[in-house]
């Protein structure tokens, strides 16, 4: 099993990144600046693993990722992401 679902750090993503399932499996570096957004949050970072489509926003992620990410459990937040290499080591 991928080490980023083991760990909760994974989402499903919205179709053009997606790419008809190109993208399922890539690892994306979410990052949250602490911004205004919809709730209170702070700062954060995540690698995460696409693992879905069918989001409405670029990134849904499960809970526990988007906590690390954002600090909150809920709300819109505006991230930045890139492209990394998934850690397949764990």
């Amino acid at each position: 099993a991928s080490p980023y679902v083991q760990s909760r750090a994974y989402c499903a993503a919205d179709d053009a990144l997606y790419r008809s399932g190109a993208a399922c499996g890539s690892c994306y570096r979410v990052s949250y600046d602490g911004s205004t957004a919809t709730n209170a949050g702070r700062a954060g970072s995540l690698v995460v693993q696409i693992v879905d489509s069918g989001s409405a926003k670029t990134f849904d992620c499960h809970m526990d990722a988007f906590e690390q990410i954002t600090g909150a459990r809920t709300g819109i937040f505006p991230v930045t992401y890139e492209a990394v290499d998934c850690d397949v080591s764990s």
